[in-house]
């Protein structure tokens, strides 16, 4: 989505005296960002339905908001409650510029003997102040306890270290890697490589058995096979299946029992709200080719299945 915005013709002239008053030590582009963030630390929310004229000032999408792209977005979708990828936002990034030209050349109109310094460090402190009496957790974000509750139910936790005999020394005496424990190690990221035949599946089998006997059974595991199994590997592989208490399903020809929609708070309208944009962001990211229309109307289509369901109840699927 690309944020080509066009002033109004009033403020083709007003950024052009705004740049002058402030010394010309700051660009013309850089006086519109200023502008656009004036408005919106103004907390007033625009009517993007009222008409307004286009016949000023161009700013193409990189000359406007530049490395701060995201950042400009963020706070347009925060005072509005949108997602980032709404079609309107071209929209109310081109209002806030026009909101924020009328009234920075208001406030010098009224104060002439007012420097441009003056204007900046103030508005800077006042931010600065906002941000100081606002009051942020910096926890996670929870969904509400009643759901929360809900979905630890039966999910249990395990904390300890998990140390896994992965082979021997030239001694013969056992090797172990220690996993779980950030004292050792950020993350546990391995990786297994070997010609074919050299053992990498069952070595991969029995780290993931270790686990499961270490853990109690607390800590799952997803294992993808891309090879597939043949029905004559099954009797071979069921000791692994059985001592793990793992279900081995037959992709695709027998259903993934993953729900990818269980995340959502359907209580909360808020974190509902949250938990659909992030579902978009993750098909997204699947589906590079998708364009805002269509990510839109995704967005749409989850919220109307989540609320055809009441009372906290999950959605399955479409």
């Amino acid at each position: 989505m690309n944020i080509n915005v066009k002033t109004s013709e009033a403020n083709k002239d007003r950024v052009v005296a705004l740049t002058a008053k402030l010394g010309n030590t700051i660009k013309e582009n850089v006086v519109a960002r200023i502008a656009l963030a004036y408005s919106l630390s103004r907390n007033r929310q625009l009517d993007i339905t009222k008409p307004s004229d286009s016949r000023g000032k161009e700013y193409k999408d990189d000359v406007l908001l530049g490395q701060y792209r995201n950042l400009y977005i963020a706070l347009i979708c925060q005072h509005y409650g949108i997602h980032k990828t709404d079609v309107n936002i071209p929209r109310y990034v081109k209002m806030h510029l026009d909101h924020g030209l009328e009234l920075m050349a208001s406030v010098f109109e009224q104060n002439p003997n007012y420097s441009s310094i003056e204007f900046l460090l103030e508005n800077a402190e006042y931010g600065i102040d906002s941000l100081d009496d606002e009051a942020v957790q910096p926890g996670a974000i929870l969904f509400d306890e009643k759901v929360r509750a809900l979905r630890i139910k039966n999910k249990s936790v395990f904390v300890g270290p998990l140390p896994i005999r992965v082979g021997k020394d030239l001694d013969g005496q056992p090797v172990t890697a220690v996993f779980n424990d950030v004292s050792l190690h950020n993350n546990a990221h391995i990786a297994v490589a070997g010609e074919s035949g050299s053992g990498k599946t069952q070595f991969a089998l029995s780290l993931l058995k270790q686990v499961a006997d270490v853990s109690n059974g607390q800590l799952n595991f997803l294992y993808l096979d891309f090879k597939g199994l043949k029905q004559d590997d099954l009797p071979f592989y069921k000791p692994f299946f059985d001592a793990t208490r793992a279900q081995y399903i037959d992709a695709p020809q027998v259903p993934f029992p993953l729900n990818p929609l269980t995340f959502i708070d359907n209580v909360n309208e808020k974190n509902k709200l949250m938990g659909i944009n992030k579902f978009v962001d993750i098909m997204l990211s699947y589906a590079p080719k998708m364009g805002s229309t269509q990510s839109q109307r995704l967005k749409e289509a989850t919220r109307d299945a989540f609320n055809a369901k009441k009372g906290g109840a999950g959605v399955v699927g479409f």
